[in-house]
């Protein structure tokens, strides 16, 4: 590498699970991780930037809001992502800001607009813009507490004191009604049925399903165990109705006041006379892309979903070609995907490889087409039990084989190596 090369940027929006993969692939691309020599033949600067201050494990959330102290176990810091060696020899050549939100995005002049300015980049102080030559966007998805972090939890341990508290409540309750029968509302139903499942601490646990069985748009065998296990448990479950939280002035997970009587809609918004007890009641609804600070030019109107072609380039409504150096990863983009951890490997890969094609200004026919996960998803239904369909197939992938593949661990080993305790 040349002293006279003109350094480019490239920056990372998000590090959850997709953005944290793919900074890591294009971390290797440049360095030798154990010498923290360089390798690559041009200068290059790598910026990540997270809203958060820690990282959380949402794959493990739904057990750290019943189960106690599971809270320590999926929240660790971010202070340890860049090798020693790297931040030794070559200082100020990859850097993270975390606690740094993205405002404004340009894609024509190539900026972002943060909400402060950060130590050590060059920016406008007026505006905060940070130009950029290379984007990658992992913005991820919001969703209610507990699958996501409150925004009021600034801080690791203002956070796990929200879930302790979400422990004590459950656990004072006789009656849980989970509003939303997708994969979070089943999978928080096994939690709480396996955690209660003896006499002396059983709960009534209601779960609202607006469709007329659980997981209609996945393969059947799938829908049918988990509602036998279920029904095992004694978990009841409603199906084609929503909850009027309105009714009762529900906004957000919680303990209510009282045993109360909630009323149900007909799924096609049609009255209903029915009604179900409960003194706590839990969203499992309402997940959308965090994505509000991208132009609606390249987004999709209703979802709001970034739009990307099959190489993951990020493309808009007046283009038809991606856009050069530009790429989305994870929950915030419309590839027809499983939302699965194991697809976000192959998403870093595939934005790595051809992000590195933009980058050495190589021929565009050695970018490879992204290669989707489908037909796979594993649900838990607490530590024992659940059901996982595999490319299609369920067959001997029942609550035992479940239980070994998630359901123990929820992947924490994964968690875990991510976020190393050291660097």
């Amino acid at each position: 590498m040349s002293s006279s090369d003109q350094q480019e940027t490239i920056v990372v929006i998000g590090l959850s699970g997709a953005g944290l993969k793919t900074f890591n692939q294009l971390l290797d691309q440049l360095y030798h991780r154990h010498t923290g020599q360089y390798k690559a033949t041009k200068k290059i600067r790598l910026v990540a930037i997270e809203k958060s201050r820690y990282a959380y494990w949402p794959p493990g959330s739904l057990r750290a809001s019943v189960v106690k102290g599971f809270e320590q176990k999926i929240v660790r810091s971010m202070d340890h992502l860049i090798p020693h060696k790297i931040q030794q020899h070559h200082p100020g050549m990859v850097m993270i800001f975390t606690g740094t939100q993205v405002l404004g995005l340009d894609l024509k002049q190539k900026f972002l607009v943060l909400d402060k300015a950060c130590d050590g980049l060059e920016m406008e102080p007026e505006n905060k813009q940070l130009k950029f030559d290379y984007l990658v966007i992992a913005s991820g998805s919001s969703y209610a507490f507990p699958c996501r972090p409150p925004p009021e939890a600034e801080r690791a341990e203002e956070l796990k004191a929200r879930l302790a508290e979400l422990q004590s409540q459950m656990e004072e309750s006789q009656s849980i009604v989970i509003v939303g029968a997708g994969v979070v509302g089943i999978e928080l139903a096994g939690e709480l049925s396996w955690q209660y499942r003896h006499s002396s601490k059983k709960k009534t646990i209601t779960l609202v399903c607006s469709s007329d069985r659980l997981l209609p748009e996945q393969n059947p065998k799938l829908g049918a165990s988990l509602t036998k296990q279920l029904g095992q448990r004694q978990v009841n479950i409603v199906y084609g109705s929503k909850v009027d939280l309105g009714a009762l002035g529900i906004s957000k997970t919680g303990k209510l006041d009282q045993m109360s009587k909630i009323g149900l809609v007909r799924r096609d918004g049609g009255e209903s006379s029915d009604s179900i007890e409960g003194d706590f009641v839990f969203l499992a609804i309402g997940n959308k892309p965090n994505t509000t600070f991208i132009p609606d030019e390249y987004l999709e109107t209703r979802s709001k979903l970034i739009k990307v072609n099959s190489y993951l380039q990020v493309v808009s409504d007046v283009e038809e070609e991606g856009l050069v150096g530009v790429y989305g990863v994870g929950d915030a983009i419309n590839f027809d995907e499983a939302k699965l951890y194991a697809a976000l490997d192959g998403q870093a890969s595939t934005v790595s490889k051809n992000l590195w094609v933009d980058v050495m200004g190589l021929d565009d026919g050695l970018k490879v087409v992204h290669k989707p996960i489908k037909d796979t998803i594993s649900i838990p239904l607490g530590a024992c039990g659940g059901a996982t369909e595999l490319f299609g197939y369920t067959f001997g992938l029942g609550g035992w084989m479940t239980s070994v593949v998630k359901g123990w661990t929820l992947f924490l080993w994964m968690f875990n190596s991510m976020y190393p305790a050291q660097s």
